[in-house]
């Protein structure tokens, strides 16, 4: 059987190659932009021991990104009522998203209703918490990251997701 050969410019391939890297370089650049103020944090000075059953900490960043933490984790969901900060921080170890909300419009509410219809996984799913004081400012919180926005910007809030979703300390490859 004769293989199909033509004259093919050996250019061709390296241009494509060329191609996909720019393409992929212009887009972590563009990632980085939008991430810059993410805060991060260093969480071995905390640990990751889990805390007795009702128990409460105070922790190093509000709200909390790292840290001990309850045995139990919150499940991925949009809740109405406050959640055991202990028991978020839980939900971060195992990869999930943390999105807090205070007083955001009926569209941003629609939204978070959405990201959270759109990743249900234990270990890398969104969780939306209420939190007073907050106003129309929304946090994402991922493990040892935290990213306030003054208003929602789905570009970020995507972003941000893509970076940190189901890659915290205990997650499910």
């Amino acid at each position: 059987m004769k293989l199909l050969s033509r004259n093919i410019n050996p250019l061709i391939p390296a241009v494509l190659l060329a191609a996909l890297f720019m393409t992929f370089s212009v887009n972590a650049e563009e990632t980085t932009k939008i991430l810059q103020n993410v805060e991060s944090y260093d969480a071995s000075s905390e640990g990751r021991w889990h805390v007795e059953d009702g128990a409460t900490w105070n922790y190093n960043t509000d709200p909390p990104a790292y840290g001990p933490h309850a045995s139990v984790p919150v499940k991925p969901g949009f809740y109405e009522k406050p959640q055991a900060a202990e028991m978020l921080v839980h939900s971060l170890e195992h990869s999930n998203i943390v999105i807090y909300y205070d007083k955001p419009s009926q569209e941003v509410l629609n939204t978070l209703k959405k990201l959270v219809k759109k990743y249900p996984g234990r270990f890398d799913g969104v969780i939306v918490n209420p939190k007073k004081g907050l106003e129309s400012s929304i946090i994402f919180t991922a493990w040892t990251k935290i990213l306030r926005m003054d208003s929602y910007d789905n570009e970020q809030a995507q972003a941000f997701m893509d970076a940190y979703r189901g890659k915290g300390p205990e997650r499910v490859r």
